[in-house]
């Protein structure tokens, strides 16, 4: 069986989630590598930002297998990312799985590299197996394929266009505006703009949206393509709405993505195609 080594680059992880991780990477096809000793964690991370550094960049390095999967998110991946091998990531031609806070690595590696990485879920924070479909569209994505999804019957807004064009970027909107201002801060331009969040309040949301907009993020992508909003309490859709209702950014509902379930792969960097007409969202690799 294939390899494939995790990364930890956020919050501390539990035992459990390592055999959760094991079993989900399994289902896959590919046995998962764990490391000789576990991190000494530190605070709520999974170590101090040299460890965690020394950590992913040991997995970035190792030749031997192709597949690296986060763990868990949370916070704390920001911090490292100066300090990530990105040379070695290109090398040896990895291809990166994970989401939320995940979201500043797989960016940021796309963006000094070109090799584009996948927004996926976590192997081992989830809580649960993954999905029949996460499995199928994991297999095309490694496989280099492309994919598609259905946008039929999902609400839009401020569309003037039937087809939308542009490579994709983004995953969870809190960790985009903490990118802003920083040499990571992810390139919009005339991108689809995928944006999800969990257990940030309505209002809290609708600012972070403004100060995307403001950056000049969202007032020069090609789309935005939203994902969950989870636990961000029955407001959020009214804040949401309002803010496109304020701002004139293409935008549709797509709502398959992110926390909550389906939590749908796509990756980041493909050129990708938002086709009102047919209803369909295409990735090509």
């Amino acid at each position: 069986m294939n390899k494939a080594n995790f990364i930890a680059p956020s919050f501390r992880y539990l035992d459990k989630e390592v055999v959760l991780a094991v079993e989900n990477v399994r289902s896959l096809g590919y046995d998962l590598i764990l490391p000789e000793t576990k991190l000494k964690t530190f605070r709520m991370f999974a170590a101090r930002p040299k460890k965690r550094t020394f950590s992913v960049n040991s997995v970035f390095r190792d030749s031997s297998s192709q597949l690296v999967f986060a763990i868990k998110g949370g916070y704390g991946a920001l911090e490292i990312l100066p300090t990530i091998d990105y040379d070695a990531f290109e090398l040896n031609k990895k291809k990166l799985f994970g989401f939320s806070d995940i979201t500043a690595i797989l960016n940021a590696v796309y963006q000094k590299t070109g090799v584009i990485t996948y927004h996926a879920p976590n192997a081992g924070s989830i809580g649960r197996s993954f999905t029949s479909l996460e499995k199928t569209v994991m297999s095309k994505l490694i496989n280099g394929d492309s994919i598609s999804y259905s946008l039929k019957g999902k609400k839009t807004r401020n569309t003037t266009k039937s087809i939308y064009r542009g490579k994709s970027a983004g995953g969870n909107l809190v960790i985009m505006c903490d990118l802003l201002g920083t040499e990571y801060q992810v390139d919009c331009k005339d991108k689809i703009v995928f944006l999800e969040c969990q257990a940030t309040k309505g209002y809290r949301i609708y600012v972070k949206l403004v100060q995307l907009y403001l950056s000049g993020s969202l007032k020069n992508c090609s789309c935005v393509v939203l994902g969950h909003f989870r636990k961000c309490n029955h407001f959020t859709p009214k804040y949401i709405d309002a803010f496109f209702k304020n701002y004139p950014v293409p935008v549709v509902w797509w709502e398959d993505y992110g926390h909550g379930s389906p939590n749908n792969p796509f990756p980041i960097g493909a050129e990708t195609i938002v086709d009102l007409e047919k209803g369909i969202l295409i990735f090509n690799q």
